[in-house]
C-alpha cells in the first residue's frame, strides 16, 4: 500500500506492507494526480513542481527508491540513482549538477560534477592541497612571495606541486584537530599560520623537518605538551593566547630558536629562567604579560644579546 502522508514537518510518501511500515520518504509537495504506477504495480513515480519538474521512482516491493531526476527546459533530464551515479550521463548536465563537499569542522565548497570526478582520482598530496585552498586557506610556493588562494588557483590538481609548497597560512580556518594530520604531505613545508583556529591540541600534526616558522597567534590552545619536534623552529609566535610559564618544557627544546612572541599571554617570570637556555635567542615580545617592569629590566640587562619588547 502506498500513502502519502502530511504532518506540520511537510509530506511524505510510505510503503506498507502486511501491516508494517517499510519506508517512508519526506517529499516536496504533491497530490494524488502526481502518481504514476506502472501496469504490474510494483514502481510509481511521484512528480511534484509546475510543471512537473522533478520526480522520483520507487520500488513498491522493496521500498527503495530506484532513481531522482530533474527535468529541463530542453525537454530533457537529470537521473541519479538512490546513492547519488549519474544514470544518464550528458556533458550538458554539468551545468545542472552540483556536489558539496563538507569538511570536518565544518567547512563546505560547492563544486560541478566534472570537478568532483577529477577530484576522486586526485593523489593524497594534491587531495590535501585541495583541502587547504577548499577551507579558505592560502600557500605559498618556493621562490616567491605571494601567497595564493582558492581565487588564484583554477586547478590545483595541475598547476601547483605540493611539494613545492613551503608556506600555508590557515588563520581563521575551521580546523579540526585531527585535520592537521593532512599536513604530512607537504615535506619542504617551512612556514605553517595557525592563528585564530579553534584547535584544542597538536597532538596531530606532524612531523615537519624543515619547518622554521610557527604561528598560534590568538589560538585556545594553553599547552604546547603535544608539539613535536620544535627543534627546527627559528621563529615562534605565541601572542594574544592562554599559555602561561609551563610551556617551558617544550621551549627548552627548541634550541634554535630566535623570535619568540609571549605578548598578551599568561606567562610570568618564572619563564624567564628557563629562556636562558635558549642559546639562539635574539628577539623576545612580552608585552601585557603577567611579568613587572622590573622582572623585564632584569632580565634585559643580564641578557644584552636579546632585544626585548
Amino acid at each position: 500500500v502506498l500513502l502519502v502522508t502530511s504532518s506540520d514537518q511537510g509530506q511524505s510518501f510510505e510503503i506498507w506492507q502486511g501491516g508494517a511500515l517499510k519506508s517512508s520518504t519526506p517529499v516536496g509537495s504533491i497530490s494524488a494526480s502526481d502518481i504514476r504506477k506502472n501496469s504490474d504495480g510494483t514502481k510509481a513515480v511521484f512528480r511534484s513542481g509546475n510543471p512537473h519538474d522533478s520526480f522520483v521512482q520507487v520500488d513498491l516491493l522493496t521500498g527503495t527508491i530506484d532513481y531522482i531526476g530533474l527535468a529541463l527546459d530542453d525537454g530533457s533530464s537529470v537521473e541519479l540513482s538512490a546513492n547519488g551515479n549519474l544514470q544518464n550521463a550528458n556533458p550538458a548536465n554539468d551545468s545542472y549538477l552540483a556536489h558539496v563537499l563538507r569538511y570536518p569542522g565544518g567547512a563546505e565548497v560547492t563544486i560541478s560534477r566534472s570537478e568532483f570526478e577529477k577530484r576522486q582520482k586526485a593523489d593524497a598530496p594534491h587531495a590535501a592541497l585541495q583541502w587547504v585552498l577548499d577551507i579558505g586557506g592560502q600557500v605559498r610556493i618556493a621562490g616567491a612571495e605571494k601567497w595564493l588562494s582558492q581565487r588564484d588557483v583554477n586547478d590545483a590538481a595541475t598547476t601547483l606541486d605540493p611539494t613545492q609548497i613551503v608556506g600555508i597560512d590557515l588563520s581563521g580556518c575551521l580546523l579540526t584537530d585531527e585535520l592537521l594530520a593532512q599536513l604530512v604531505h607537504f615535506e619542504n613545508l617551512q612556514s605553517l599560520v595557525l592563528s585564530n583556529t579553534p584547535l584544542k591540541s597538536l597532538g596531530s600534526l606532524p612531523e615537519l623537518s624543515q619547518l622554521t616558522s610557527l604561528s598560534l597567534r590568538q589560538s585556545q590552545l594553553t599547552s604546547l605538551s603535544t608539539l613535536r619536534h620544535v627543534e627546527s623552529l627559528h621563529h615562534l609566535d605565541l601572542s594574544h593566547s592562554p599559555f602561561d610559564a609551563s610551556i617551558a618544557t617544550r621551549l627548552v627544546s627548541a634550541t634554535n630558536l630566535q623570535t619568540l612572541n609571549l605578548a598578551n599571554t599568561n606567562v610570568d617570570r618564572f619563564l624567564l629562567d628557563d629562556l636562558k637556555e635558549l642559546k639562539q635567542l635574539r628577539k623576545l615580545d612580552i608585552r601585557q604579560s603577567r611579568m613587572s617592569v622590573e622582572e623585564i629590566k632584569r632580565f634585559f640587562n643580564s641578557h644584552p644579546e636579546i632585544s626585548v619588547d
